[in-house]
């Protein structure tokens, strides 16, 4: 997490930036994220307690501001999040892969399109982790500590895995 005033997207792989200016019109972005030196991101962050639901036209405005001198993957940044610190949407804003848009890889479904296919589930009620429960259990935070940062590097090569890919694909 740096201050937009000092800046260095040589620190580390992934980096935030607070409150950095975009081009005339498009605001602030609450954080800019780059990945290995290129705008990859953007979180719109809101007040615990906000809704978010709404908040997808401001932050995608954010992904369309990125000045054009600035290294990015690619515009519009695929990355675009809008959090409370609780809750954390992410909005793909890119169509992807379908039968009908064959040059994509992904897809993008509406909630009725999932919920109408056989054995559709989206509730994620096994994802709660007993032995978090109680709290006299839990794991020294060094070790909590070293189970975000191996994710967090995990998801980065991932992304750069998605971008050589992308870069690839985009290549005569």
């Amino acid at each position: 997490m740096q201050d937009v005033a000092a800046a260095d997207l040589a620190a580390a792989r992934g980096v935030a930036i607070r409150e950095f200016p975009l081009l005339p019109g498009h605001g602030f972005a609450d954080y800019l994220l780059y990945v290995d030196g290129k705008a990859c991101g953007v979180i719109e962050a809101k007040k615990q307690g906000a809704t978010l639901t709404g908040v997808e036209a401001q932050s995608a405005r954010y992904a369309l501001g990125l000045p054009p001198s600035l290294p990015a993957w690619r515009m519009p940044l695929p990355f675009v999040y809008e959090s409370t610190g609780v809750e954390t949407h992410f909005t793909q804003r890119q169509m992807t892969w379908r039968s009908d848009n064959p040059d994509r890889r992904w897809s993008v479904y509406e909630y009725d399109e999932l919920v109408a296919r056989d054995k559709a589930s989206l509730d994620i009620f096994w994802l709660h982790d007993e032995s978090q429960a109680d709290s006299d259990n839990l794991s020294p935070p060094e070790v909590i500590e070293q189970e975000i940062v191996d994710v967090l590097e995990a998801a980065l090569e991932q992304f750069r895995l998605i971008a050589a890919d992308t870069s690839l694909a985009d290549t005569p």
